[in-house]
């Protein structure tokens, strides 16, 4: 199985595992026993959707190495801060609104 397609599947079961959890918290009894079941659910869901994410991520970014494609990373400073810095600002005047 690729795993890239199980990354995918344990996001959908982990999904649906807290769609559950909440499904069984909205028309519970709300006992004891029944909060530790519904938390059962939403932490089962929750650990398979974020491992989920997780497999099928480093999966696509394995694919795109190997294919010679680079992953753009993040700049230290977003575009737009530097743009916004002090150095680079200059008071706006009457004239220049016009």
């Amino acid at each position: 199985m690729d795993k890239r397609f199980l990354g995918w599947l344990l996001c959908v079961a982990g999904l649906a595992g807290m769609v559950l959890a909440v499904y069984l918290f909205m028309t519970g009894s709300g006992g004891k026993g029944h909060l530790f079941e519904v938390s059962g659910y939403l932490i089962a869901g929750a650990i398979a959707f974020f491992s989920g994410v997780h497999y099928a991520y480093t999966k696509k970014t394995a694919v795109v190495r190997e294919n010679g494609g680079t992953i753009p990373s993040i700049p230290a400073t977003p575009r737009i801060e530097t743009m916004l810095r002090p150095s680079t600002l200059r008071e706006v005047t009457v004239a220049d609104k016009k």
